[in-house]
């Protein structure tokens, strides 16, 4: 029951980093395509605040700012020149957060938790982890969950993506979770479970022990 289970979950990760234009249990992830303006003073505008306070990666974009009216100038410079409706959210922080993926997000994060992930719970411990050695892809996880608005961490020595913390857990189990009927190895001599459990469940079961 494993080993399939295991073998769709690679399929379907493949799939997703290979090409984000390949589609997934039928429903397409298409790739943006963009206006392609000339270079004008408005082009030249953009590109400059992108460079200066954000930044532009194969996923999509970001600014950062203090001022919020001027992440809504660099929004509607986006949405003008280019067709692009990004994202403006404020951080915890007091920073204004300008982002945008081409990329299914929710099920960029479904899929990496599912193949590389796992729940942690043991005593006062609750944590959700993914391992990768690629420091690039932990890096894309942890962007893609504060996109969701969800607080992570990058473990360097462990090599993984955690989020602590019963706000994020639940944001996690509300916002991502794990695919369902994808169990935990319960015939695992060092684990800790006796029983083939589903990663969901036990999730659940570390937001319940919160008091």
């Amino acid at each position: 029951m494993i080993a399939p289970q295991r073998e769709r979950i690679h399929s379907r990760w493949r799939h997703i980093m290979a090409d984000v234009n390949l589609q997934r249990r039928g429903q397409p992830i298409r790739r943006v395509v963009f206006k392609r303006p000339r270079w004008s003073k408005g082009l030249v505008h953009l590109v400059a605040h992108l460079s200066f306070d954000g930044r532009v990666d194969r996923y999509g974009c970001a600014y950062y700012s203090r001022e919020k009216a001027q992440v809504k100038h660099v929004q509607k410079l986006l949405l003008d020149l280019l067709g692009i409706k990004a994202r403006v959210r404020q951080r915890s922080n007091g920073i204004w957060l300008l982002s945008y993926y081409n990329v299914k997000v929710a099920e960029w994060l479904k899929a990496f938790f599912d193949d590389e992930g796992h729940v942690h719970f043991t005593g006062v411990i609750r944590r959700v982890r993914a391992s990768q050695k690629n420091l690039e892809i932990l890096q894309y996880a942890r962007r893609f969950l504060a996109f969701k608005d969800i607080g992570s961490r990058i473990d360097h020595r462990a090599h993984a993506v955690e989020i602590t913390g019963r706000a994020n857990l639940l944001k996690f189990s509300r916002r991502i979770n794990f695919s369902k009927e994808l169990h935990i190895n319960g015939a695992r001599k060092n684990g800790r479970w006796q029983n083939s459990i589903e990663k969901r469940k036990l999730l659940d079961y570390a937001l319940s022990s919160y008091q």
